[in-house]
């Protein structure tokens, strides 16, 4: 909800770059978390260089590099990623049922539920033009509801049973590329310098965390759709 929120004001690119700290707020919760692990060295500089990597892509002197972002939008997307690195933690020892893709249309029946109760409660569907949804937009949702929900989760869920979780987890450094590339391809959305320094920066400390012996938990991806 709060990266589709977000989209609004901020580039897609950006939204991935800032999801994919995924991985950092893991740590963080799993470490803040009552009888939780502080991790070693290696996760914990992991932690504070991604810090560093989104203090780089939000500054306050964004202004005057010719790039500009949204700070509230941004601080939204780093809640939603706080929001799903809790959820990741706390199903390490929730119960849930056998079956993953169960489990995956549980977890996505209940936010859209919850997602269409509040867009309700705030008066969303007096505001729905109807006749103004182009085709284009009508392509996005399928493309997402097929691809990006029905392939993308049921080949994670697979592969989670049968490949290492911390290779699966690598998507954590394809998604924000794939994001930032399509994002200026489809949508000429901008690829500064201070982007592409900024991105270096979040997924080498992706990489050092999921390559620490940090506790393997199973995170779910998020799927980012390209601004219209």
């Amino acid at each position: 909800g709060g990266v589709t929120w977000a989209e609004q004001t901020v580039n897609s690119g950006i939204v991935a770059l800032l999801i994919g700290t995924v991985p950092l707020w893991v740590v963080l919760v799993d470490a803040l978390r009552p009888g939780g692990r502080w991790p070693g060295w290696q996760g914990l500089f992991g932690v504070l260089l991604g810090v560093l990597g989104i203090f780089i892509l939000v500054n306050p002197w964004s202004s005057g590099t010719g790039f500009k972002l949204d700070l509230l939008g941004a601080a939204v997307v780093l809640l939603a990623a706080a929001s799903w690195a809790a959820g990741s933690v706390y199903s390490r020892s929730a119960s849930l049922p056998k079956s993953p893709l169960m489990g995956t249309s549980l977890e996505m029946l209940v936010g859209g539920g919850a997602l269409l109760l509040l867009g309700t409660i705030t008066g969303e569907w007096s505001r729905v033009i109807w006749v103004s949804i182009s085709t284009k937009s009508i392509l996005g949702l399928l493309y997402l509801i097929v691809f990006g929900s029905l392939i993308g989760y049921a080949t994670y869920t697979w592969l989670l049973r049968v490949a290492p979780t911390s290779l699966v987890s690598t998507y954590a450094y394809v998604n924000p590329l794939i994001a930032i590339l399509l994002g200026n391809l489809l949508a000429q959305e901008p690829v500064t310098s201070q982007i592409v320094f900024a991105a270096a920066v979040i997924i080498g400390a992706v990489f050092l965390i999921n390559s620490a012996h940090t506790p393997q938990v199973k995170m779910e991806p998020a799927f980012v759709a390209v601004e219209q």
